[in-house]
């Protein structure tokens, strides 16, 4: 988790701390001791942690990650050179 530390040291340049805590199902919290670091990085996504995009969202109370299921992924598409009738 040293790895993500750093990278949010870098990307998200907080003012105050952030605490990082690996949960089940890969999900990752992020507790900011500044609700304006959290604001800006709500405000300013999508984020990439290396190829891996992050899905974030506000904490709701009674959360239980193993019952997550997810609809929809957002996906990022890079198309070289297309023909110009795409």
């Amino acid at each position: 988790m040293a790895d993500g530390k750093v990278w949010i040291r870098s990307q998200w340049k907080p003012k105050g701390e952030t605490h990082l805590h690996l949960g089940s199902k890969g999900f990752l919290r992020v507790v900011f001791t500044s609700q304006d670091d959290k604001d800006r990085v709500f405000k300013v996504g999508p984020y990439f942690y290396a190829p891996i995009g992050l899905y974030m969202w506000s904490w709701m109370m009674k959360y239980v990650p193993e019952h997550e299921t997810f609809t929809s992924v957002l996906v990022w598409i890079r198309l070289y050179s297309p023909p110009l009738d795409y």
